[in-house]
Formats: structure tokens, C-alpha cells, sequence
């Protein structure tokens, strides 16, 4: 097997472990454990293949899934920036405004 194909496999594992655990604490040394990288190889590999970083990309699906449920729920933006493992409803505010250029609560 070539190395592409092997990292990009490894890969595919670490970004399904992210995208099932948007609502659930998540540690860079579990993503390296299901991708079989040590943390450092991970940081470094996962970036050459998707252009950001495990936590960058962790950060923005969380917002565009938490948008989502502002949109399709009547849960409060305290309730989903909560459920998406933001310390508070400002953090979350700051990250959703760095995504999508506005507040969460113009939506």
C-alpha cells in the first residue's frame, strides 16, 4: 500500500472518531490512539491531508452542526453551545463569529 493511501486511510478512521463525538469531550490522544499515530505524528499528518489541525477542525464542525440545531430547534443558543462542549455561551458566540462572520443569535 502507498503512504498516501495508508495516511489518508488513517485519516478517514480519525475524522469519523471526530465527527461521532461532536457532542462529547474529545482528546487529541484519542484521535492519534483510533488513527495509530503517536499525538505528534497525528498533529502533523492530519494537517498535511485536511489543511487544519485536529482541534481547528474539531472546533468548526462543531459550529456548523451547532448552527444547524439553532436553525432546525428551539433550544437555546446557552443550550447548544453547551451540548457542543463550549465552556460558555461568549466562547461559543466568539467561535461561531469566527466561522460565519455573525453572532449566533442572528440566526
Amino acid at each position: 500500500m502507498n503512504r498516501t493511501k495508508h495516511h489518508n486511510e488513517r485519516i478517514e478512521k480519525a475524522l469519523a472518531f471526530v465527527e461521532d463525538r461532536l457532542k462529547r469531550p474529545v482528546r487529541l490522544d484519542e484521535v492519534a490512539e483510533v488513527a495509530c499515530y503517536s499525538k505528534y505524528h497525528l498533529i502533523r499528518i492530519f494537517q498535511s491531508v485536511t489543511g487544519e489541525t485536529v482541534m481547528d477542525y474539531l472546533r468548526k464542525r462543531r459550529i456548523s452542526q451547532s448552527g444547524t440545531e439553532l436553525i432546525t430547534t428551539s433550544q437555546s443558543i446557552l443550550e447548544v453551545a453547551l451540548a457542543y462542549q463550549f465552556e460558555s455561551q461568549e466562547a461559543f458566540t466568539r467561535s461561531f463569529q469566527q466561522v460565519f462572520g455573525m453572532p449566533p443569535a442572528s440566526i
